[in-house]
C-alpha cells in the first residue's frame, strides 16, 4: 500500500509553514495537506511519479516555492462525490452532500425534513460556502393514484457551476461535453406531480450560474492579459472557488403534505457532489512533467435510493463545479507534461442504477467546468508547450494566459530568484 502521510509530519509544522526546505513526495506515497493551518513555503517542491498530494480544508490552497515546483505526480484540489443513497426506509435521517476542498461549496442536502416529506432537495452552495448559489435542487413528487416507482420519480438535482460553459460539441448532453457544460436535473416520471410547481412531470434543478455575468466573454477571467496588442481586465475582482450541484427531490407516497408520515414512506434522493478548490501554485518555475498533473475537478452527484437496490427512484443528485487553478511563475515549463495535465472539470451527475443504463430517468446534471489561468511576467512567451501541441490541448478547460498580478492583488510571491544550483531542464528535485 502507499505511504500516506499528513503535511504536519512531513514538515514538522505547527504554523503551517516551512522555510527553507525542500519537500519531496516519493514515488507511491500520498500526502494529504491540510489547508486549515494557511499557506505552505518551501524551498523546492518535488512530486514524484505514482504520487499523490491530496488537499483538504475549508481554505484557498496557497502553496508558494522560492525556486521550483516540479510535478510528475499529482496534486488533486477536487471537491468530494456524494455517497449514494445505501439505506431504505430511512426517510428522517438527511442525506449530506458531498464537501467542497480549498474553499469549494458543498453539495447540496437530500431528503432534509427530519418529521415530514421533503418537498425538493436543496440547492448546492457556493464558492466560500454561500448558501443557494450552486446548483438547485430537483422537485420531490408524488402520484395520486399510484404506487409503483416508475410512477412516482421525482426530479433531478443541478449541477453547480464556476467558469462559462465551453461545450465542444453541438449536442448539450453530449458525453464529450461533460464536465464542460452545467446541466440542468433530469425531470421526472411523465405522470407525477412536482410538489413545489405542481407540474406534470416534476422539473429538474436548474444549474447554477457561473460567476461571470456581464455578458462578455473576452473578460472571463481574473487578471490582466494583452490580445492583438489590447490590454483586458478581467471581470473578476478576485479569483472564485467552485460551487457544489443540488440535491435529486424525493420520491413520495399518495399525496402532499402527507395525512401522516413515517421514515419507510419515502424513496430519498441523492445529495449533489462538491465544488472544486481553489488553488494558487507559485515558484520562479514550474515544470510538469510526464503522468504530472494537477486536477481541481468537481465531485460526482450521488445516486437517489434504490428500492431493493434494484431500481433507482429517488432523483439524484448534480455534480460539483471545476474549481479555480492559477499558476503564477517566471516558466511555466509544460513540454514534456501530457494532454490534460491541467483540469477543472464539472463532476457527474448522479445516474441511478448502474445495472439499468438509460432506463431511469432523473438524472442528476453535471457540474459546469472552472477556470485555469497561467501567470508569466511575459504572457505566452513563458509558457512552454510541446512541439506541436496547443495550451487546450494540456488544459480542460483551457487555461487563460495572463500576466503575472501585483503583489497587492495576488496573495502570493515570485519575487525570490532561483539558488544557484537551479535549472530549469533539471528533472531531479534537491
Amino acid at each position: 500500500m502507499p505511504c500516506q502521510v499528513l503535511l504536519s509530519c512531513v514538515l514538522g509544522l505547527s504554523t503551517g509553514f516551512a522555510i527553507g526546505e525542500d519537500l519531496i513526495v516519493g514515488p507511491g506515497q500520498v500526502l494529504f495537506l491540510d489547508t486549515t493551518t494557511g499557506p505552505l513555503l518551501v524551498d523546492n517542491l518535488y512530486v514524484a511519479p505514482g504520487a499523490l498530494v491530496r488537499v483538504q480544508g475549508p481554505n484557498p490552497l496557497a502553496l508558494r516555492a522560492r525556486n521550483r515546483i516540479v510535478l510528475a505526480g499529482t496534486i488533486d484540489v477536487s471537491g468530494w462525490r456524494a455517497n449514494d443513497v445505501a439505506t431504505l426506509d430511512t426517510g428522517n435521517i438527511p442525506e449530506q452532500g458531498g464537501s467542497g476542498v480549498a474553499g469549494g461549496g458543498r453539495g447540496g442536502t437530500a431528503s432534509g425534513f427530519t418529521m415530514t416529506s421533503t418537498p425538493h432537495g436543496d440547492p448546492g452552495f457556493g464558492g466560500w460556502n454561500v448558501p443557494g448559489i450552486g446548483g438547485l435542487g430537483g422537485e420531490s413528487a408524488f402520484h395520486p393514484f399510484s404506487a409503483e416507482a416508475e410512477d412516482r420519480r421525482p426530479g433531478g438535482g443541478g449541477g453547480g457551476a464556476l467558469g462559462p460553459d465551453q461545450p465542444v460539441h453541438s449536442d448539450p448532453l453530449h458525453a464529450s461535453n461533460q464536465g464542460l457544460v452545467a446541466g440542468r436535473g433530469g425531470t421526472g416520471a411523465s405522470g407525477a406531480i412536482g410538489v413545489v410547481s405542481g407540474s406534470t412531470p416534476p422539473r429538474g434543478g436548474r444549474p447554477g450560474k457561473p460567476v461571470f455575468r456581464d455578458g462578455d466573454p473576452t473578460n472571463d477571467f481574473w487578471g490582466i492579459k494583452f490580445e492583438n496588442g489590447e490590454r483586458i481586465e478581467g471581470e473578476l475582482t478576485r479569483p472564485v472557488p467552485g460551487a457544489g450541484g443540488g440535491a435529486g427531490g424525493d420520491a413520495l407516497g399518495l399525496a402532499f403534505p402527507p395525512a401522516s408520515w413515517g421514515p419507510s414512506q419515502d424513496e430519498k434522493g441523492g445529495p449533489g457532489g462538491g465544488g472544486g478548490g481553489l488553488a494558487m501554485f507559485d515558484a520562479y518555475a514550474i515544470q510538469i512533467l510526464p503522468g504530472g498533473r494537477i486536477v481541481a475537478n468537481g465531485g460526482r452527484g450521488g445516486n437517489g435510493e434504490h428500492t431493493f437496490f434494484t431500481n433507482s427512484i429517488g432523483g439524484n443528485g448534480g455534480g460539483g463545479s471545476g474549481g479555480f487553478l492559477i499558476l503564477n511563475a517566471r516558466f511555466i515549463d509544460l513540454r514534456s507534461a501530457d494532454e490534460d495535465c491541467l483540469t477543472a472539470l464539472g463532476g457527474e451527475g448522479g445516474q441511478g442504477d448502474p445495472r439499468r443504463p438509460g432506463l431511469d430517468p432523473s438524472l442528476g446534471g453535471d457540474g459546469g467546468p472552472g477556470v485555469i489561468q497561467l501567470h508569466t511576467p511575459f504572457g505566452s512567451e513563458r509558457v512552454l508547450l510541446p512541439p506541436g501541441k496547443t495550451l487546450a490541448e494540456l488544459s480542460s478547460p483551457e487555461a487563460h494566459v495572463l500576466l503575472t498580478p501585483g503583489a497587492k492583488s495576488f496573495p502570493l510571491r515570485s519575487d525570490v530568484g532561483p539558488s544557484s544550483d537551479f535549472d530549469l531542464d533539471d528533472h531531479v528535485a534537491r
